[in-house]
């Protein structure tokens, strides 16, 4: 039976993690394009609905290869190198599509500099991210909250 409250703060993650990869992506475009013109004019181009499909999209299979890699399990008496070595794992899988799909779908900045900073960058931040919420939960336990009874016959 699970706990409604652990229900939520992984939803609460996992919503995090994807807000992560996407304000991450949003900044390397940023940075990929800032040779062509500056950031303003980068976020008041118009948008077209092929790209906005296409980050969609890639942002669902980033979701999909994070829970594919296990992220959303319990970390909490495995080594913090155990967790940044499956993140980092599956930061590589989710950023191989960028590469090989963004000429398909007109990805126009699917640049080795954006793929290279993008991976290295989203890494950096998820790691950050749940860190954070180790510590979070760290401090949650030790005022008793996010506790479990276990019964040992």
């Amino acid at each position: 039976m699970t706990n409604p409250h652990r229900k939520a703060l992984l939803a609460l993650l996992k919503l995090s993690d994807i807000a992560v990869v996407a304000a991450v992506f949003a900044v390397c475009v940023g940075i990929a394009s800032a040779d062509d013109q500056p950031w303003a004019e980068v976020f008041n181009t118009r948008v077209r609905l092929g790209n906005v499909l296409f980050v969609i999209a890639y942002l669902g299979y980033c979701h999909v290869v994070l829970r594919g890699f296990g992220l959303y399990r319990s970390y909490r008496l495995s080594p913090s190198s155990r967790e940044w070595r499956d993140l980092a794992t599956a930061v590589l899988v989710a950023s191989v599509p960028l590469w090989a799909f963004g000429d398909l779908f007109e990805f126009e900045y699917a640049t080795p500099t954006f793929l290279g900073t993008f991976a290295g960058m989203t890494l950096v931040a998820l790691g950050v991210e749940r860190r954070a919420f180790r510590f979070f939960a760290r401090s949650m336990r030790r005022h008793g909250r996010n506790l479990r009874n276990v019964v040992v016959v």
